[in-house]
């Protein structure tokens, strides 16, 4: 029986991807890492009530509640606060990685003429276009950021926090 050794390092890796930032299936490990930061894999969050909500804001960082099925609250309940949601910025790093040639992605910008690595995403743990990850910003008392991702370019989106179909992601620490 005969042992091979072999290392890869950065330069082995082609399209610009850093052999460092390639994680093993979110759902194998528990998270996957972008930007510097674990993340919890996606998941839709269970919505709360606004009693329930005004009764938790103070604690998990929320400004404002209106809805009796507020989703986005729900996620930030589920994740532990506001501070352990993603920020906008931590979903434009989430989303230089999941697209060919890792392209810059401003935190409040979209992009265009980009293609999905859906190979890429998937070892995050991440879900096939088109989807949308809540962040822990609010844009008002009815609205709160995120950003959505599709085959050919991903873009800031501030909805209403009723909205069921949105998934969200927690920090790790």
């Amino acid at each position: 029986q005969t042992a091979f050794h072999f290392s890869i390092t950065n330069s082995d890796w082609e399209d610009n991807v850093r052999f460092e930032e390639l994680v093993k299936n979110c759902k194998e490990v528990g998270y996957f890492e972008a930007g510097g930061k674990k993340w919890t894999c996606p998941f839709l969050p269970t919505p709360i009530n606004r009693s329930e909500c005004e009764a938790e804001k103070s604690r998990l960082g929320i400004r404002e509640c209106d809805y009796d099925n507020d989703y986005w609250a729900g996620a930030v309940k589920q994740c532990g606060g506001i501070n352990k949601m993603p920020t906008m910025a931590d979903l434009a790093k989430i989303a230089s990685l999941i697209y060919k040639g890792n392209p810059t992605v401003g935190a409040y910008n979209n992009v265009t003429n980009l293609t999905y690595e859906s190979d890429t995403a998937t070892s995050l743990g991440l879900l096939d276009p088109d989807f949308y990850l809540w962040s822990g910003e609010e844009n008002s008392v009815a609205y709160a950021y995120s950003r959505g991702f599709y085959d050919t370019g991903t873009f800031l989106t501030y909805t209403y926090r009723y909205l069921s179909s949105k998934h969200a992601i927690c920090r790790v620490d």
